[in-house]
């Protein structure tokens, strides 16, 4: 239990760090966002081979800068459990790219061309923390991806639904590491866990896009 304290500590800690980094790039350029999410989780490996099955609530927080009406970095840290033979916990901290299908944003006379809904997709790279009942801990890459949609509800506050994939760069996240020693896919030789959440988020500063000509 103390290593994943420690863990938790050096995750929200890097999270500060690069939200701090990134204050000076958004107030010149982009606009930035901070909300909430909470939905649900599910596990992929030897101990669970079907999809959607057995969700456990996930929840966490996050942070966007909008680089434009397209482009947007996500940084998200999300706490899940999960139940499959053993009771288990895991800290996801990850960033991601996301892409716009519409120029998302609340249209206005500088920039009459947004669309205050869009489906999105994204891809990046982050970090899982994950401990069972045993007391064992770990710490592992994974690869998020997914898709989304959003909602520009009100002037500064966005609403939205997404689904992430999370490859984990390891077979142990359930602590069975290929126990019949048998010849798998790459899907199967690695453990992958999803997120399935409601978001909600708030504009923090306000900058209009560049009018095009």
């Amino acid at each position: 239990m103390a290593y994943l304290l420690f863990l938790r500590k050096r995750i929200f800690f890097a999270a500060a760090i690069l939200f701090v980094s990134l204050l000076p790039a958004a107030a010149q350029s982009s606009r930035l966002e901070i909300g909430v999410m909470g939905g649900t989780n599910f596990y992929i490996g030897e101990k669970n081979k079907v999809p959607f099955d057995a969700f456990e609530p996930a929840f966490g927080g996050f942070f966007r800068v909008n680089f434009d009406p397209r482009w947007t970095l996500k940084t998200q840290v999300a706490v899940a459990s999960l139940r499959h033979a053993i009771e288990q916990s895991y800290i996801d901290f990850s960033s991601r790219i996301e892409f716009h299908f519409y120029e998302y944003g609340r249209p206005s006379y500088a920039e009459n061309k947004l669309y205050i809904f869009t489906p999105y997709i994204f891809a990046g790279f982050g970090f899982t923390s994950y401990e069972s009942d045993y007391g064992q801990g770990s710490f592992t890459a994974n690869f998020p991806f997914g898709l989304g949609v959003k909602l520009k509800l009100f002037r500064r506050m966005n609403i939205g639904l997404e689904w992430s994939m999370h490859k984990l760069f390891t077979d142990k996240f359930d602590y069975v590491d290929n126990p019949n020693q048998l010849k798998k896919s790459v899907f199967y030789n690695n453990d992958w866990y999803s997120i399935a959440s409601f978001f909600v988020s708030f504009d923090l500063i306000h900058t209009a896009w560049r009018c095009r000509r």
